[in-house]
C-alpha cells in the first residue's frame, strides 16, 4: 500500500500538491479497499478533504494545494465513469409490492410500513433499515414514530389524521439535533403514511419491539435489512418491466422527492422534509410527464 506523511508539511504548496496527487492517482487505480479496485472521482474528492479536514482538527491547518492540484483532479473526472442515477420509486411500483406481499405475515407487514414510512418522509436507508448487519446510531426508533390527531395529540391509530416521526441525528447531521416531521393521512386504502405505521404497529404484535429499539427490528440482533428492501424492489421491477439494475434503496428517497416535485410542492418544503442543508436535493427528482401537464400551453 501506498505510504504518506502522517501529517503534510504546513505551507508547503508543491510538497502537498505532489503528495496528495499521488495518493489521488493512486486511488484511481487501486482504490483503497480489500478489493484493490479503483475510485471514481466523486470518491476520491471526499477522501482528499478527509485528510484536509484531519489536519484541520488535528493540527490547526488545511495543506494547500496549487493549480496543478485542481488540472489533476479535473482530469480524473473525464477519466471516471458517469454516475449512474438511481430510477425514482414509483406509486405504480409501491402498489405492485403491495400486491407481491402477502399481509397476513407479520414480516411483510413491517416490510410495507417500513417502506411507506421511508417514501413518505424521504428517508435515508440507515434512518430506517438495517444497513450492512448493523444499525446506525441514528436510526428511527419505534418509539419516535407517533400517531397524532388534528391538534397534534399523540392518539390511537383509529383517531390518527397523522404520523410524525423524530429522527435523533443523521448522516448530516453530526450533533444529534432531533428533527421532527409530520405527514397526514392521504385518504388512498394503499399509500398512506398512517396506513404505514398502523402496519408497523400490527407486526409489532409478534416482534414486540421496544420503544427504544429500532423501528425496524424483528427480534433479537434481527432487522429488515436494506438488502431484502432492495431485492422486493428489483423483483417488482421485473414485474413491470423494468430494469432492475436502476433500483436500490436510494430508490425510495428519491421516489418521494420525485412524487412531490411532479405534483407541485415548493421547494422549501421538499428541502425541508428531507432534512438536505445545501441545494444537493435539486439533483434528486426526476422530471415526470405529470410534472409537465399544461407546459407546452405556456409556450404556445
Amino acid at each position: 500500500m501506498m505510504e504518506m506523511p502522517v501529517v503534510l508539511p504546513h505551507k508547503e504548496r508543491s510538497t502537498n500538491t505532489l503528495q496528495l496527487g499521488a495518493f489521488a492517482v493512486f486511488l484511481f487505480l487501486y482504490g483503497w479497499n480489500t478489493r484493490e479496485r479503483g475510485n471514481q472521482h466523486g470518491t476520491i474528492a471526499s477522501k482528499i478533504s478527509a485528510i484536509r479536514w484531519h489536519h484541520r482538527v488535528m493540527v490547526g491547518y488545511e495543506p494547500e494545494t496549487d493549480a496543478g492540484h485542481a488540472l489533476l483532479m479535473q482530469a480524473l473526472k473525464r477519466l471516471s465513469k458517469p454516475v449512474a442515477k438511481k430510477h425514482p420509486l414509483t406509486a405504480r411500483m409501491l402498489r405492485g409490492i403491495f400486491s407481491l406481499l402477502d399481509m397476513n405475515q407479520s414480516g411483510h407487514q413491517l416490510v410495507w410500513g417500513l417502506l411507506l414510512i421511508g417514501y413518505f418522509f424521504l428517508l435515508r436507508r440507515g434512518e430506517f433499515l438495517k444497513v450492512d448487519g448493523k444499525w446506525e446510531k441514528y436510526v428511527l426508533l419505534f418509539g419516535d414514530a407517533q400517531f397524532y390527531d388534528e391538534s397534534e395529540r399523540p392518539c390511537k391509530a383509529r383517531r390518527a389524521t397523522m404520523v410524525g416521526i423524530v429522527l435523533r441525528g443523521g448522516k448530516n447531521n453530526q450533533f444529534g439535533r432531533n428533527e421532527i416531521r409530520y405527514q397526514f393521512a392521504t385518504g388512498d386504502p394503499i399509500l398512506c403514511p398512517v396506513r404505514g405505521l398502523a402496519w408497523i404497529r400490527i407486526a409489532n404484535r409478534v416482534h414486540k419491539t421496544q420503544p427504544w429499539e429500532p423501528i425496524a427490528r424483528t427480534g433479537s440482533n434481527h432487522g429488515v435489512e436494506n438488502r431484502h428492501v432492495v431485492q422486493l424492489l428489483k423483483e417488482v421491477a421485473v414485474v413491470l418491466g423494468l430494469n432492475p439494475a436502476n433500483y436500490s434503496s436510494h430508490s425510495i428517497r428519491i421516489g418521494g422527492t420525485t412524487s412531490l416535485l411532479n405534483s407541485g410542492a415548493n421547494p422549501l418544503v421538499i428541502k425541508l422534509l428531507g432534512r438536505w442543508l445545501s441545494d444537493c436535493y435539486q439533483s434528486y427528482p426526476v422530471l415526470t410527464s405529470k410534472g409537465t401537464v399544461g407546459v407546452s400551453k405556456l409556450m404556445c
